[in-house]
């Protein structure tokens, strides 16, 4: 594994951002680090935060189309669990309404992303496909099945 000098968490500070040079270093280190085996012995408790981090941030950049700070990285990493939330305390029987997916559409045209954007691109599939607008459960339940 190549050896970095891995920061622990509280030393990275918010300004970072991540470098292509961090991406190609998850890339080359991916097998070694955390194959499908799990962890490797020799991998730090500081490289596998690092390694961690830096996937996350390779996958915010596919999304924000360039490399985030970690501010950023921070920040999202709390909407997702805020929208992960939201998404779980709606009831099962809430059928959407034109109005949901026009307020969706809006979104959309903003260039928003994330887990809530996701869970009504699959509400609106649903509702292009089958004619009728989908419940909360049933856009569940495809979600479920697609993972």
């Amino acid at each position: 594994m190549k050896k970095t000098k891995a920061k622990k968490p509280k030393e990275i500070p918010d300004s970072y951002r991540f470098t292509d040079e961090d991406v190609a270093w998850y890339w080359d280190n991916f097998n070694k680090c955390c194959g499908k085996n799990g962890a490797s012995p020799e991998a730090t408790r500081a490289e596998l935060y690092f390694f961690n981090l830096v996937d996350e941030a390779d996958r915010l950049s596919r999304i924000i189309k360039r490399l985030p700070t970690m501010l950023e990285l921070n920040n999202y990493g709390q909407t997702a669990e805020r929208e992960r939330r939201r998404l779980a305390s709606w009831q099962a029987h809430y059928r959407f309404t034109q109005k949901d997916l026009v307020e969706y559409e809006a979104l959309l045209a903003r260039e928003e992303f994330g887990l809530f954007m996701d869970f009504m691109s699959v509400a609106a599939h649903l509702k292009q496909s089958t004619g009728n607008f989908p419940t909360v459960g049933e856009v569940r339940a495809r979600c479920e099945t697609a993972v």
